[in-house]
């Protein structure tokens, strides 16, 4: 009980003194008007296959985004998604992680994938026309043998 009573006082002391840790915002730094489109590992694929996980965010005063991608794969694929993108925590910010290829992984680590993005476009639900999305922001493009961004005309 004495023990109980210690970690109670400990633990009101630290809170009064903000000793908590803030969680830093992971959006502080994308900029207004674009979208990020990050790369990242899927744990659920096999090293020798290639299918990462696509993290896409966006701030907007909009309760959802409507995206539409598509990617050309080593010069010959075409793969893509139409996806919505939420601002659930009401932040300022939508997001939502999907697949690269939704139906099945490339039979090769992305080491040795070639990806050039084709399209994106965005809308909001009220919209019946998608525009190109703002300023495209790419990370984690690296673990492609190669990478090109939205070719602009």
């Amino acid at each position: 009980m004495k023990q109980n009573l210690v970690y109670l006082i400990a633990g009101v002391a630290l809170a009064a003194c903000g000793g908590a840790p803030v969680a830093e915002d992971p959006y502080a730094d994308l900029p207004e008007d674009s979208l990020l489109v990050r790369f990242e590992a899927n744990p659920d694929i096999a090293e020798d296959q290639c299918n990462p996980n696509v993290h896409y965010a966006m701030r907007t005063t909009e309760e959802a985004i409507l995206l539409n991608v598509n990617f050309e794969v080593n010069r010959q694929d075409i793969t893509g998604s139409g996806l919505a993108i939420f601002d659930e925590e009401k932040t300022g910010v939508a997001r939502n992680t999907g697949e690269f290829n939704m139906f099945d992984a490339y039979p090769t680590p992305c080491s040795e994938v070639s990806v050039r993005v084709s399209d994106i476009s965005c809308r909001t639900e009220d919209e019946r026309d998608a525009e190109t999305c703002p300023n495209p922001i790419f990370e984690g493009t690296d673990m492609f043998a190669s990478f090109e961004g939205l070719q602009t005309y």
